[in-house]
């Protein structure tokens, strides 16, 4: 679904226009429990243009509802966001089934998170994405999720210390000073 909504978009053929584009986050590893997906895209320098340009190009698409927010955030003002400037996109792609996609335009010589993407990625068996989507669908509509306690720090507790359900990850979570 994921991928049929980039292609109706032509997502990233708009963005390799721009720089090199990396499409990661749980779309690419096969950890997600909502619709959420993370683009990252390469550039000499953070220009809101780069951002008018993407939005002109989809804008004129037949789609149903469609929102977009800018934020410049090269103050690093949001510090579990990168520094650069963050394209949203909301797209409804009917009355039940909103779409939120993440674009980071960031100067850099490689992609923020494509290296942990593709460590996680090695890591990951079957058992262990079953673990981390349990956990994820169990926390979902907990208001600290995606706040104070994040996506990678159930990546982090699963693949890296051999946590196996809500409980553990609760554990986890106090050794590292976080709680839910």
């Amino acid at each position: 679904e994921g991928q049929e909504l980039l292609d109706k978009l032509q997502l990233v053929e708009i963005l390799e226009k721009i720089g090199p584009t990396f499409v990661g986050g749980s779309f690419r590893t096969g950890l997600m429990t909502w619709r959420d997906i993370d683009i990252e895209v390469l550039v000499p320098k953070i220009e809101k243009e780069d951002a008018k340009k993407v939005i002109d190009q989809i804008i004129n698409k037949s789609l149903r509802r469609i929102d977009f927010s800018v934020v410049d955030n090269t103050d690093r003002m949001e510090p579990h966001h990168p520094d650069g400037l963050y394209l949203g996109i909301r797209y409804d792609l009917d009355a039940e089934t909103r779409w939120k996609i993440d674009v980071w335009f960031v100067v850099r010589d490689e992609f923020p998170s494509q290296k942990d993407t593709l460590e996680r990625e090695k890591k990951l068996t079957d058992e262990l994405r079953l673990i981390i989507l349990e956990i994820k669908n169990q926390i979902a509509d907990n208001p600290r999720y995606r706040k104070m306690v994040y996506s990678t720090d159930i990546y982090d507790a699963v693949l890296e210390n051999n946590v196996k359900n809500l409980e553990e990850f609760k554990a986890y979570l106090k050794k590292i000073g976080k709680e839910l």
